[in-house]
């Protein structure tokens, strides 16, 4: 699907996935780093990356567009 024909939903959504992505990948790098100043920058970017995620579930769950239910306990 093109970004023309997405709504702003779908747009988000892939947004989302992406950082999650991108997150997870940073993730195994910075697993994988022996050099303590790269693996500082992955903790870094990582972190960057973490925040943009959670920037666009704010704006799907105040939409309603990220439902979540309430944890048991």
């Amino acid at each position: 699907m093109s970004p023309q024909n997405m709504n702003d939903q779908q747009i988000l959504n892939d947004m989302l996935m992406t950082e999650k992505y991108i997150s997870s990948s940073y993730e195994h790098s910075l697993l994988e780093s022996s050099n303590e100043e790269i693996r500082k920058a992955f903790q870094h970017i990582q972190q960057e990356e973490q925040d943009h995620a959670n920037q666009i579930y704010t704006a799907m769950y105040q939409r309603g567009w990220y439902p979540v239910e309430p944890a048991h306990r």
